[in-house]
């Protein structure tokens, strides 16, 4: 992974943070994806044995079956379709940890209760500075396009829904108790990681963002935003 390109801007009252990442290779990055998802090491911060072994069987079921579903794409553009959400939701709380120095916290896909597919927030990351808040991750593949728009949705439906809430059980073992009492609160950032045209410019696609109704709405019921753009061919 590449950080292409970082930003800092204004929008009304929030300093908003725009990273742009490239991925290397195509398959070397899902090689280091199922690596990744397949390091088990955070179970050690679950003291409790029956819990710790309950989190490595979702987590084994979760990677043996992704790794099933990617290693068996006939070609580039089958893989990119099954893995390119995996890939921008990897990728970008990977950038989000170097770049912004937050706490990592394992994929959702990894530590809740269903094999495949997660019904709320991609991922989550802990801002762990004087602010302590959680920021809720989602990631949106488009093939050939600019999928900030389907995420900043997502988003907005999830808080609607209050998936954040819902999640605070699973977020206990690997976060600081003050964080999940901001987020209870409805403190706490959002991260809207998605697909981006190698094509499209970083600065005009800001001032797109910007205009974004759904982006708009957002900065204003939240504390903090981060977007990740992740090129995909």
């Amino acid at each position: 992974m590449i950080i292409k390109s970082k930003y800092k801007f204004a929008f009304k009252d929030k300093v908003i943070t725009f990273i742009r990442v490239t991925p290397d290779d195509l398959k070397v990055t899902i090689k280091d994806i199922l690596y990744s998802l397949a390091n088990l090491s955070w179970l050690s911060k679950i003291s409790s044995e029956p819990v710790r072994r309950s989190f490595e069987f979702n987590a084994t079921r979760t990677v043996r079956e992704l790794e099933k579903s990617f290693t068996n794409a006939a070609d580039e553009s089958e893989m990119k379709s099954r893995a390119g959400e995996y890939i921008v939701s990897v990728l970008s709380k990977n950038a989000i940890i170097q770049e912004e120095n937050h706490n990592d916290i394992p994929l959702m896909e990894l530590i809740g209760r269903k094999v495949k597919g997660n019904p709320g927030f991609d991922f989550y990351t802990e801002k762990n500075d004087a602010l302590c808040i959680l920021f809720c991750g989602e990631a949106k593949y488009e093939n050939n396009r600019n999928a900030y728009t389907a995420s900043l949705v997502q988003i907005e439906t999830f808080i609607t829904e209050k998936k954040h809430i819902s999640d605070l059980h699973l977020l206990e073992k690997f976060t600081s108790e003050i964080s999940l009492e901001n987020l209870s609160k409805g403190v706490f950032g959002v991260s809207s990681a998605f697909s981006t045209k190698v094509t499209s410019d970083d600065l005009i696609l800001i001032e797109r963002i910007k205009k974004n109704a759904h982006f708009i709405r957002l900065v204003e019921c939240v504390d903090s935003v981060i977007m990740v753009g992740v090129d995909l061919k």
